[in-house]
């Protein structure tokens, strides 16, 4: 019985952390990013160009995508380009369902979709001092011409932090990711489990950045407390019960 109480006890414990890694999108979910981008001479200095654009992506649904014989079961998500001059654009991205690999987008300004084979595994391990590569083929297909690239990608989770944002404080994995056929350049990801996507990310080119993603706003908000803890006090009430039988048990 003394251990029936311990394992109740280690249950209690361990609930709140048994799904903060579940990468599972819903239906509806979306995240909104202000995107500032920079400008650089061919040498590799500033232009002095600073670009603001505010971009919005929303989970619309579930769907098979088939590509290259190969089929994928992918969240669908819909997004919109905001630009100074009160121009809009729409895109519209592909995200396995399982790991929310990184699958195909079209994009206005590439004019065609670009898809990853395999997906692109950028959130494949939470876990601090993990590190994964992969080589990817970026096939593009626009209106006028084909083309395909193969990617050396390196990734790296190199710690965990608490990031500020406009849309709040979000405590972080960091992961890297490092293009082997591109050596100056590179990306930062800010990963949130609480928001289930990125809150920053930061692109570098020989050093210096180029591009920053900052999340706005989300649909996932903080949890409220009494929320939180129902299971935790069920669990509570369930650990009191036994308790009162074991106790009136070993009275007799």
């Amino acid at each position: 019985m003394k251990k029936l109480l311990i394992y109740l006890l280690i249950l209690v414990l361990l609930f709140p952390l048994s799904h903060s890694n579940d990468l599972e999108w819903k239906i509806g979910d979306y995240w909104k990013y202000e995107v500032t981008s920079w400008a650089f001479y061919p040498g590799g200095e500033y232009a002095g160009d600073v670009q603001k654009v505010i971009m919005e992506y929303k989970v619309i649904g579930k769907e098979n995508v088939t590509f290259h014989d190969k089929s994928y079961y992918a969240y669908r998500v819909e997004g919109k380009i905001y630009y100074d001059s009160n121009l809009t654009e729409n895109f519209t991205e592909f995200y396995m369902t399982d790991d929310l690999s990184y699958l195909r987008g079209w994009y206005p300004y590439r004019g065609g979709w670009l898809t990853y084979d395999p997906p692109m595994e950028r959130f494949k391990f939470l876990e601090v001092g993990k590190k994964w590569n992969q080589s990817v083929v970026e096939f593009y297909n626009g209106s006028f011409w084909e083309e395909n690239t193969t990617l050396s990608l390196y990734y790296e989770c190199i710690g965990k932090e608490n990031i500020k944002t406009m849309a709040g404080d979000f405590e972080c994995y960091i992961i890297t990711e490092n293009y082997g056929n591109i050596p100056a350049f590179y990306q930062l990801y800010y990963f949130s489990p609480s928001v289930k996507n990125i809150v920053l990310s930061e692109s570098y080119f020989n050093g210096k950045i180029g591009e920053k993603k900052e999340l706005i706003s989300t649909s996932y908000t903080k949890k409220p407390l009494k929320i939180i803890f129902i299971p935790i006090v069920i669990l509570l009430v369930l650990l009191f019960i036994v308790y009162c039988f074991w106790w009136k048990y070993k009275r007799y």
